[in-house]
């Protein structure tokens, strides 16, 4: 490799680093998969600033040329990256259908209650709308569980749906 591609691919490694970290700082990328990025960039590095480990890395594996061992190395990363994501997408995809039935299960107990606290049975057999306000009062006040979704958008950051 020539010295002006080995620099090359010295500051294209180092600017990869760079972005991967500045994207962990400012939470944009999960720390979980940064692990996952800077451990590909410091083998990058290392490859950049070591070359002969990539000659004998195919040679030790039977590739006659360096740039086909590097190639074996990317896909192997790949497979190992599209493992893992599908893995998540999988964890993922229970948590929603578990998620979505709970709130089915809240819904259908919020309806229920609505409609047990709207009609009320009569009590002692006085006849009429014991919704009304007594004179005097205000106006009647809604019993039973006021269950107000909430949509979280970070950490110990939550507001209210509108209804």
């Amino acid at each position: 490799m020539s010295l002006r591609a080995h620099i090359l691919v010295i500051a294209v490694t180092a600017a990869t680093l760079l972005l991967i970290l500045r994207l962990v700082r400012r939470r944009r990328l999960r720390a979980k998969y940064s692990v996952l990025w800077v451990s590909l960039g410091a083998g990058l590095a290392v490859l950049a600033t070591a070359p002969g480990l990539l000659d004998w890395f195919s040679d030790l594996v039977g590739i006659r040329t360096p740039a086909l061992g590097f190639l074996l190395l990317a896909i192997t990363f790949l497979l190992v990256l599209t493992l893992h994501f599908s893995w998540e997408l999988s964890r993922l995809e229970d948590r929603t259908r578990r998620l979505a039935e709970e709130c089915a299960l809240l819904n259908e107990r919020q309806a229920r209650e609505a409609t047990a606290s709207a009609s009320p049975p009569n009590s002692g057999g006085v006849p009429g709308n014991h919704d009304q306000p007594v004179r005097g009062e205000g106006p009647a006040e809604p019993t039973g569980s006021q269950f107000q979704p909430t949509q979280t958008r970070g950490p110990g950051t939550e507001r209210q749906l509108p209804s």
